[in-house]
């Protein structure tokens, strides 16, 4: 397998539309210059994905985000990523997100976005 390098674009669009929309889910507000509410602003609910509360304030952004910037995108499945160490503290959050593309043919695909990772 070939190691690409840092600034490697991909040409299958498949992938281009992974990267692109796996980079907007980890955006937060306001890290995007001129453009102040791209993303989907997850890391203010770190410690609250895998509740109840949480999780619906994700699945809320997310939708709206991708509804605003990638609206071919549409959103199939949901599921939080809490993982805890053998010490009882938070290693990983995020989200598992299946997708498709349906003018491109592009069905179920699946993305995780890490919000936190302790390690």
């Amino acid at each position: 397998k070939k190691i690409g390098t840092l600034f490697e674009m991909s040409s299958n669009l498949t992938t281009q539309i992974k990267d692109n929309f796996k980079n907007m889910l980890s955006t937060n507000h306001g890290e995007r210059l001129m453009l102040s509410d791209y993303g989907a602003n997850l890391k203010p609910l770190a410690y609250e994905i895998g509740t109840e509360s949480g999780d619906t304030a994700a699945i809320t952004r997310i939708n709206a985000t991708t509804s605003k910037y990638m609206p071919f995108i549409t959103l199939e499945t949901f599921e939080p990523i809490r993982e805890v160490s053998t010490d009882g503290s938070l290693s990983r959050v995020g989200v598992r997100i299946t997708y498709s593309v349906p003018s491109l043919g592009i069905t179920s695909q699946v993305i995780d976005a890490l919000i936190l990772t302790a390690g």
